[in-house]
């Protein structure tokens, strides 16, 4: 049997239905996160955020206003990029709150005939999410260590 700290669910055995809702719900956010800002959207992304979300990155934190600011200038600083993600790992804290877990790759598009895509980042990124009182799981903080380049 194999436990975790935050769970008595033995891994591999199917899920209950709650915890695979959520799952999903949780997984769309990261999804539609990074989509956004790919496609140059990336001020919407607040969308997708609680009002008091915060992100960090190493030992720098921005929440409201300087979060949504931060998206609006990523939206206009005229860098495409592209986001892969591995599989997040899932877990449900409570039945409002739960976390995920991905390692995620960040390329920056430029003239492709001459340069290629240009690797920038390999980062791990550590979520948590609350379901809010109208049933809508959002993103309540992010976590962001870099293992390798920058951003």
């Amino acid at each position: 049997m194999v436990n975790t700290a935050k769970t008595t669910r033995l891994i591999g055995a199917e899920p209950d239905p709650a915890t695979a809702q959520a799952r999903i719900a949780c997984l769309e956010v990261i999804t539609t996160f990074f989509q956004l800002v790919d496609g140059g959207h990336a001020s919407r992304t607040v969308e997708l955020l609680t009002t008091d979300a915060e992100m960090t990155i190493g030992d720098v934190t921005v929440k409201g206003e300087e979060l949504a600011a931060a998206m609006r200038k990523r939206e206009t600083d005229g860098i495409r990029r592209v986001h892969f993600s591995a599989e997040p790992s899932f877990r449900l804290l409570g039945p409002d709150e739960a976390e995920t877990e991905t390692l995620l790759q960040l390329f920056h598009l430029g003239d492709e005939q001459k340069l290629g895509p240009a690797a920038r980042a390999l980062t791990h990124l550590k979520d948590r999410f609350v379901r809010g009182g109208d049933g809508v799981w959002r993103l309540s903080r992010r976590a962001v260590t870099i293992l390798a380049g920058s951003e």
